[in-house]
């Protein structure tokens, strides 16, 4: 790369988002998912994941994530979710740290 951030004559520009702290999550949001993942059925918790998926507020996110945290593998700090998202075998996702999905989003 050259000294103006040009590759093979193409303007290289660097990432901003994907450099920024990730942010933390509530500190309760991984005790609430663990106990969700003991005491429901992946069926109970798609449910929740569902009615929780439309309204931005804060409570909504909150039991959204958990619920998402709760059906997958793993799901690292700092999970930021839109609204309107769609899941389809969550059991096998292995989510990093920091990730945000946005609205209307469909994972599989």
């Amino acid at each position: 790369m050259s000294p103006e951030g040009r590759m093979n004559g193409a303007r290289v520009v660097p990432a901003v988002f994907g450099r920024s702290a990730t942010p933390a999550g509530p500190e309760y949001l991984g005790a609430l998912a663990r106990e969700l993942k003991q005491r429901c059925s992946p069926a109970e918790l798609m449910s929740m994941f569902r009615r929780f998926g439309t309204d931005d507020g804060f409570v909504d996110g909150i039991l959204r994530a958990a619920a998402l945290q709760a059906m997958t593998k793993s799901c690292g700090d700092g999970l930021r979710l839109g609204t309107g998202i769609s899941v389809r075998h969550p059991e096998t996702f292995e989510i990093g740290a920091g990730v945000c999905f946005g609205e209307g989003v469909v994972i599989h």
